[in-house]
């Protein structure tokens, strides 16, 4: 069932994106138009179902763990209506180059519910600072800067995209580079034995977030993608229910009736890239994983831990673990 939104937003983890605004001068620096700077600009999207407008804040750290800035977040209420989904996001002001910065490194934030004084998220974000290919060598200070988000890499998420009888099962998961969604082919396993391919199953590879460098020039090591996998009427949940003593009909497989373990397996132009496994529990939901009951996510979703294959991807696993979710210090594999 789909799970009832609270009267208190609910922090969505998955949904916390960090992202640097990017000015081509340094406001500190006057007349200099060749001296890049930054300042972080971030969105969480929330669970909520109350009337009360809610009020949080978010203090920006810098690496020597001073308080670098602060400001409330605006609030947007039901901006996905049909998830029950409200954001919390930086406000749009005209000063913020007057904030920034040019330098790099892990910077810490935290979000404080300012009305129930409790925090509400702590952790940090990379920023890495780089000379882009195509920028002028004369200009030392002409750079340009992104957040590491090759944590994301091993990480996937299994959710429900809900219709009006029926949930389809996703895997969300993301990759370097510009890839191509038609290079890409996603296998279901049970025991061993594939029951779906989204080769068989068209409109099963949609394209969900991207993030990437300013100024990466197509470099495939500053450009993360991430994928959504499904297979469409091969691989459903009933939404009630009414209908788990109902048997398989047509070509579906309702899987919330089959519980047991299931495997991912992801292919780019036929070499393995991804694998990961969620289980469908005895009552017909994803099993938790360990990792989602601590992740502040719906019931209807779970954090699945991803073995990265392949070739095709430059990335460094050294750090994505400890930057997981922004260093939400989760469980993560």
């Amino acid at each position: 069932m789909r799970p009832v939104p609270p009267d208190e937003p609910k922090f969505l983890v998955d949904k916390l994106v960090i992202n640097p605004e990017i000015w081509s001068y340094n406001a500190k620096v006057p007349n200099n138009n060749h001296n890049t700077s930054w300042a972080p600009r971030i969105w969480v999207d929330t669970y909520f179902g109350g009337d009360l407008k809610p009020r949080w804040k978010v203090e920006y750290f810098m690496p020597d763990g001073s308080l670098w800035f602060s400001e409330p977040l605006d609030f947007r209420p039901n901006i996905d209506h049909s998830a029950s989904l409200s954001r919390f996001m930086s406000p749009d002001d005209s000063n913020r180059d007057k904030k920034a910065i040019v330098t790099g490194g892990s910077f810490g934030l935290k979000i404080t519910d300012t009305r129930a004084e409790t925090t509400v998220f702590q952790g940090k974000f990379t920023i890495v600072r780089y000379k882009p290919k195509d920028s002028d060598p004369q200009y030392k200070n002409e750079v340009d800067y992104y957040v590491d988000n090759d944590w994301r890499l091993p990480i996937a998420l299994a959710d429900l995209d809900w219709a009006t009888d029926h949930a389809t099962p996703e895997i969300r998961m993301w990759f370097k580079g510009d890839l191509k969604n038609d290079s890409f082919e996603a296998r279901l396993l049970k025991d061993g034995k594939q029951i779906a391919s989204t080769d068989d199953a068209p409109g099963g590879i949609n394209t969900g977030e991207r993030f990437w460098a300013e100024k990466q020039e197509k470099d495939p090591a500053l450009f993360w993608h991430e994928f959504i996998f499904s297979w469409p009427s091969r691989i459903e949940f009933l939404r009630t229910g009414d209908g788990l003593n109902q048997t398989e009909f047509g070509s579906t497989t309702w899987i919330n009736q089959k519980p047991g373990q299931y495997t991912v397996k992801i292919f780019y132009d036929g070499e393995q890239v991804r694998e990961t496994q969620f289980t469908i529990g005895p009552d017909g939901t994803y099993a938790n994983t360990g990792i989602a009951g601590k992740a502040g996510l719906s019931t209807n979703t779970v954090i699945l831990p991803v073995k990265v294959t392949g070739t095709k991807e430059k990335w460094n696993p050294v750090n994505a673990k400890a930057l997981g979710f922004y260093g939400a210090q989760l469980p993560l594999p």
